[in-house]
């Protein structure tokens, strides 16, 4: 299959609704190049081998995505310019660029940002092309994110994986909502959470996550496809939403009836302008909020329910 890469340069404040109009076009995959994030990672040693192209991301963040080269190819293109053009004030349409790639050289040229990282105290995220001696007690979670992405590294991610490791207690059940490719439900399994449920509205997300179910032969997660609507009643420890805060404000109301009382729940994929509407919005549904946690530009809220409301 041939692909046509859409870059679009950015900033954190236009990444937001940029991602979120991407998504709702259906498209399952998109990368973004944030060169603070992967200049932290060279600087810290997290990565013990790179591409040097990497090192020639300019200042600015790109969001990067794949389109089949099909009959609908060139009506999506159009689609994105012309959003851009009137919603992004930062972003006009000369900053859209497009080329066209095999399946081979698009596989190639995403792999090299994903390479074996300990993105929480004793927790390697490592891809199965890559070898790994990890250490006696870390965790490993071998993750092959194909369309869905989602590698564990970008910080809405990572500091997710951190709550997780921090809060899950052995036979816990817990709910991802919007899993991508599977990594915080299986980091949790793999912590000793007894149920887990992820759930995701994208068709190629469930796929993906379901083929990392097997890589890491968790027999304790079911992925399921749709909304929180499309659950039977459940219970969770944890609910962890790392989506972005329009979708987050829209399910809080809700999503109550899916966490016991003294629950967790985890917030991210959250920027910093929206942090405060975030915030009033847990207040008004009933949770105390317990940690906000910063990394860059990204925001991660974890809040407990008190009550039942």
């Amino acid at each position: 299959m041939e692909w046509l890469e859409v870059k679009i340069v950015t900033d954190t404040e236009e990444l937001e609704v940029l991602n979120n109009y991407i998504h709702e076009l259906g498209i399952g995959g998109v990368v973004i190049e944030d060169p603070s994030t992967i200049e932290s990672y060279i600087e810290d040693n997290k990565w013990d081998a790179y591409s040097e192209q990497l090192l020639d991301l300019s200042e600015n963040i790109v969001v990067k995505c794949y389109l089949p080269m099909d009959n609908q190819v060139f009506d999506t293109l159009s689609a994105i310019k012309t959003f851009v053009q009137l919603h992004c004030e930062k972003t006009d349409e000369s900053k859209v660029t497009t080329s066209q790639l095999s399946e081979s050289d698009w596989e190639n040229h995403w792999k090299q940002y994903f390479k074996p990282v300990e993105v929480a105290p004793n927790l390697i995220i490592k891809p199965p092309w890559e070898s790994y001696e990890p250490k006696s007690k870390a965790v490993v979670v071998e993750l092959d994110p194909g369309q869905a992405f989602g590698t564990g590294t970008h910080p809405t991610t990572a500091m997710c994986l951190n709550k997780i490791t921090e809060l899950i207690k052995t036979d816990d059940k817990v709910l991802d909502v919007g899993c991508g490719s599977g990594v915080l439900s299986i980091t949790a399994a793999k912590h000793g959470a007894h149920d887990v449920i992820g759930l995701d509205v994208d068709s190629t997300a469930i796929r993906v996550a379901k083929q990392n179910l097997k890589l890491n032969n968790c027999e304790n997660i079911k992925f399921i496809r749709g909304s929180l609507d499309d659950l039977d009643t459940l219970r969770a420890d944890l609910v962890i939403v790392n989506i972005i805060a329009d979708v987050i404000l829209s399910i809080l109301p809700n999503i109550s009836r899916y966490i016991k009382e003294d629950g967790h729940l985890v917030l991210s994929g959250i920027i910093l302008p929206r942090q405060k509407e975030v915030v009033e919005s847990l207040n008004k549904n009933g949770y105390t909020i317990k940690d906000i946690d910063t990394d860059g530009d990204w925001v991660c809220i974890t809040a407990q329910r008190w009550s039942d409301v």
